[in-house]
């Protein structure tokens, strides 16, 4: 047992027996000076990690205005186990341990500070990607939320990885060997895999481009259907039908996918069809009627809004109608093309004239 000034004042008030007695080469009062700084320490970390969050919450609110207190009392347990750790490491010194025994508690206080860094660490994730979340929230940036939960355990996975290495190595394993081992086994992994991460790649490229996102209306392939969900292996399409269509990332993002709720205005195109007989005053009519119909609606962009006679057709005189509707909105471009079809109909019998049908006619012999 080494002599120390805590050992030595120690004398003149304890009993002989806590120098003589000893257990795991450590004497008694030095068991008993141990358990006194653990309490110490257990009860002079939370002052400290009180004044601690308190002045750096001070100081950040200065720069941070919108920093939720909430945000730094959530460190304040792993914060508690650092000072905790620190206190100590500190006390110990003045116990006058052997070497063995000093050994012993310099390895357990590594291994727990390995610990309380993790511990931190998950913290400092989940507070981060709660935030970020309700950030994307009020965005209105719906599918990049579910990469964060993947985003979470990555790096979790990681860290765990990473903290368990370390006590390992400081346990005495030799990691060298074991991360080669695991390198090898990540490629093995891997490959059986591929299939699996390709649609973990092919969901991130389509959260990260959105090409589209939860809610658009879009056409794939040969069909057409509502986004409802994007999740890291599938993303799952209502059809016009109300069937669910869930599709493999991977082939999704390979597909030429049209956005229909991206678009900001709706083609209004036609091909009028006039009787023959149709003389060209009544033609010149109907093609200024028409200009007039498109140039008066509100909604009718005027740029381009061409109304052409385009030439003979087999049976009819042919014009053509070509403008864009000013809405994003199917149920409104509907409603005001059929408000314009309607309007054409009625210039149409108005000028005199009358749309063209083929006429089929079938003849019947007799032998």
């Amino acid at each position: 047992m080494q002599s120390t000034l805590l050992g030595d004042s120690l004398k003149t008030y304890l009993p002989k027996l806590f120098f003589k007695a000893s257990f795991l080469e450590i004497a008694l009062w030095q068991w008993s000076s141990l358990t006194a700084l653990l309490l110490l320490a257990y009860f002079l970390s939370w002052y400290l990690s009180k004044a601690f969050l308190h002045v750096v919450f001070r100081l950040l609110l200065q720069q941070f205005p919108l920093l939720d207190k909430a945000i730094l009392k959530t460190f304040f347990a792993p914060l508690r186990v650092l000072f905790l750790l620190t206190c100590f490491a500190i006390g110990i010194q003045f116990i006058g341990l052997n070497p063995s025994a000093h050994a012993a508690f310099l390895l357990m206080q590594k291994l727990v500070l390995v610990f309380n860094l993790t511990w931190l660490s998950f913290r400092a994730v989940d507070i981060f990607t709660e935030r970020l979340a309700e950030s994307l929230i009020k965005k209105n940036k719906i599918s990049i939320i579910t990469m964060l939960p993947l985003i979470r355990r990555i790096f979790k996975t990681s860290v765990t990885v990473l903290a368990i290495l370390t006590a390992l190595q400081n346990l005495g394993f030799e990691v060298t060997a074991l991360i080669a081992g695991l390198g090898i086994g990540g490629i093995a992994i891997a490959l059986a895999a591929q299939k699996t991460l390709e649609n973990l790649f092919g969901g991130a490229m389509l959260i990260l481009d959105q090409p589209i996102r939860v809610g658009d209306s879009c056409r794939f392939g040969v069909n057409q259907g509502t986004v409802e969900e994007i999740g890291l292996r599938s993303t799952k399409i209502r059809t016009l039908e109300r069937t669910l269509i869930s599709v493999p990332n991977s082939d999704l993002s390979q597909m030429e996918l049209e956005n229909l709720d991206a678009r900001d205005r709706f083609r209004f195109h036609s091909i009028v069809s006039l009787d023959s007989q149709t003389s060209p005053d009544q033609i010149r009519y109907v093609l200024t009627a028409i200009r007039q119909l498109l140039l008066g609606h509100i909604r009718v962009d005027n740029d381009p809004a061409r109304v052409r006679f385009i030439g003979f057709g087999a049976y009819a005189l042919e014009i053509e109608i070509h403008a864009y509707i000013l809405t994003s909105i199917q149920n409104d471009f509907m409603a005001i093309r059929e408000y314009l079809l309607l309007g054409i109909m009625d210039i149409i019998a108005q000028s005199g004239t009358s749309l063209a049908f083929p006429i089929q006619t079938t003849g019947i012999t007799r032998n």
